[in-house]
């Protein structure tokens, strides 16, 4: 299926005819360890985005490269090996080569608004903002921008992908949410091609240094993102797309 730029005018009058829905994916370029790519956040929204509208028979865009983020308190410096005076903005840590890309509140707010009164003006009926970044105030500025571009002819609704993941995994909170071993299996379940865990060298894997998140300064061996599961990420893309398009056939296909 090819993304909303690649379409021809007829195709997308088709598709605001029935079933007028188009998927919108956001996400930041940031980093994701030395295994995952920079667009990691974009590239699930934008891969969860085309498995809906292959289902739906809507059209999805390509993702908007957007991502709002914070200083790490003291706690989250303790807990991955930081000195609790340090400032570290998002996953910009000292030791790491490159930085990551994170926009203003004002910016997002306004490309989003931009892609979603473009659509309204085309006459959709609906728009979903699929999001799976989790940096502070992220979420709730997506919902808020949707909440007030929403009227009786266009329906807008902000989508955190992992609010529909049902699937039991065993793992603390903390554990393998950026860039490690439940992200990485994320990755693999969309864009296996992606993924690259030979590039993860070291035999002792430091927070700080790698810049993956978890609830220690070290990642234990069960928590390895080399010890990711094909199977199990598979199983966690049915869940994904499976409830999402349940909830989306419920709210916006039947009439």
């Amino acid at each position: 299926m090819i993304s909303f730029d690649e379409l021809k005018p007829g195709d997308i009058l088709k598709t605001i005819e029935d079933p007028g829905i188009a998927f919108i994916p956001v996400g930041p370029l940031e980093w994701h360890g030395p295994h995952l790519p920079y667009g990691t956040d974009a590239i699930i929204a934008e891969s969860i985005c085309k498995n809906l509208a292959e289902k739906t028979g809507g059209v999805f865009f390509k993702a908007l490269n957007y991502g709002l983020d914070s200083y790490r308190t003291k706690a989250q410096l303790h807990m991955w090996g930081f000195k609790k005076n340090e400032k570290i903005f998002g996953m910009n840590f000292p030791e790491l080569p490159l930085v990551s890309e994170y926009c203003s509140p004002t910016e997002m707010k306004k490309n989003i608004i931009r892609r979603l009164k473009f659509l309204k003006d085309c006459k959709f009926r609906a728009a979903l903002v699929v999001n799976h970044h989790g940096g502070k105030n992220q979420v709730p500025l997506i919902k808020k921008i949707c909440k007030e571009l929403k009227s009786n002819s266009f329906a807008a609704e902000a989508i955190y992908a992992m609010d529909f993941c049902t699937l039991k995994t065993g793992l603390p909170e903390s554990v393998g949410t950026h860039a490690g071993i439940w992200e990485t299996q994320m990755v693999m379940a969309y864009r296996p091609e992606l993924v690259d865990l030979s590039r993860i060298t070291d035999s002792r894997i430091i927070v700080k240094k790698i810049g993956i998140a978890h609830n220690k300064p070290e990642i234990e061996d069960e928590f390895d993102p080399r010890n990711s599961d094909y199977s199990i990420a598979e199983k966690i893309k049915e869940n994904i797309i499976l409830n999402l398009f349940d909830y989306i056939s419920e709210k916006y296909l039947k009439q």
